[in-house]
């Protein structure tokens, strides 16, 4: 089993220059995932290595690329990113995992969003 027991889920509609930078970012980390799987909102995927590709017939919206992603999943934790989506600090992964492993409690962990334009913190509801 991998070190990380972990699946990162990202979903996109159509925006391969977003994907290919949201998934080096994910190489990056310090813990890796045991998987990322890329969700095809309504479009078509090029092949990615070391990455697994599914497509919706249709753009569904972002939960039912979510949901199908979560379906496939075997892992002890699931990180949903959106395509657009960047881990900045190569140490993201390891303290979301630091978290859940030390809480038992935690169910789920939201993070800030820095808007890389601007600099300002966004928080979302995830």
């Amino acid at each position: 089993m991998h070190e990380s027991h972990c699946w990162i889920i990202l979903t996109t509609g159509n925006r391969s220059t977003e994907v290919l930078r949201a998934i080096a970012s994910i190489r990056q980390q310090t813990v890796q995932p045991q998987q990322i799987i890329l969700i095809g909102n309504g479009c078509t995927l090029e092949p990615i290595d070391g990455v697994d590709t599914f497509s919706l017939s249709e753009n569904c919206g972002a939960a039912a690329g979510r949901n199908l992603g979560a379906s496939l999943a075997t892992a002890d934790f699931l990180c949903f990113l959106d395509d657009d989506a960047e881990l900045i600090s190569e140490t993201v992964s390891e303290e979301i995992l630091h978290c859940f492993r030390t809480r038992p409690d935690v169910g789920v962990v939201a993070l800030h969003l820095i808007d890389k334009y601007s600099g300002r913190t966004q928080r979302r509801h995830v």
